[in-house]
């Protein structure tokens, strides 16, 4: 069984039904921006099912 973890997790609204923001891994220091509830949901899973386009790697690594 795997270790709990503790997130920080920024939500920026963006309308209605649009949201985005930054989940941060208190532990590693690792931050990753998502664009959407299943993102965010993949994130705090720790699912490696999820493989963000090259855009979006490039976001991810320029938040480090």
């Amino acid at each position: 069984m795997r270790e709990p973890r503790s997130y920080i997790v920024r939500i920026y609204r963006q309308g209605y039904r649009t949201l985005s923001g930054i989940v941060e891994d208190t532990h590693t220091g690792c931050k990753r921006a998502f664009r959407n509830t299943r993102e965010l949901s993949a994130f705090l899973r720790g699912s490696t099912l999820y493989v963000p386009s090259a855009e979006r790697k490039a976001k991810v690594q320029s938040t480090k």
